[in-house]
């Protein structure tokens, strides 16, 4: 029983320096702490964020809060995509993500390409192809972006 006492005592606060080093971005990837990395969280965030949003609009004004912007695209069937994202050499965030959230409750990210800065993101999302969720997606993965489901 001491040597359990012991271990918790020893694990709580390294397993605390571990979380807090794996959200600052500290570690390498490819642990279980990954999790608590910034660029999960940031995904993570926007995720549940833009699910939440009934319309392009709600998705408009809630990506009002990302300091990095982002743009809300009406498809020509009625459905839309929220798209977030993070670009590191605009705001020093230390990662890059793009986030792309469908009104059918779809999600995708992107930690490989980003757009750099909210000009070119909305310059990018109206030249994509816009009849529907699928074949937006389906171009902007043609344009070299590389969408996976997390």
């Amino acid at each position: 029983m001491k040597h359990i006492k012991r271990a918790i005592q020893v694990l709580l606060p390294l397993g605390a320096v571990l979380m807090v080093a794996a959200k600052t971005g500290l570690l390498p990837s490819g642990t279980p702490l990954d999790y608590f990395a910034p660029a999960p969280s940031f995904a993570r965030h926007w995720i549940q964020k833009l699910r939440h949003c009934g319309n392009t609009a709600a998705a408009q004004e809630a990506l009002l809060k990302n300091k990095e912007g982002g743009r809300g695209v009406t498809m020509d069937d009625g459905t839309w995509v929220a798209v977030a994202m993070e670009h590191d050499c605009c705001t020093g965030a230390g990662f890059n993500a793009t986030v792309y959230v469908t009104s059918l409750g779809g999600a995708f990210v992107d930690s490989n390409s980003c757009y750099c800065g909210f000009l070119p993101l909305g310059e990018e999302l109206y030249g994509y192809d816009r009849r529907s969720i699928p074949a937006f997606l389906a171009s902007v993965e043609a344009s070299g972006k590389h969408l996976v489901q997390p």
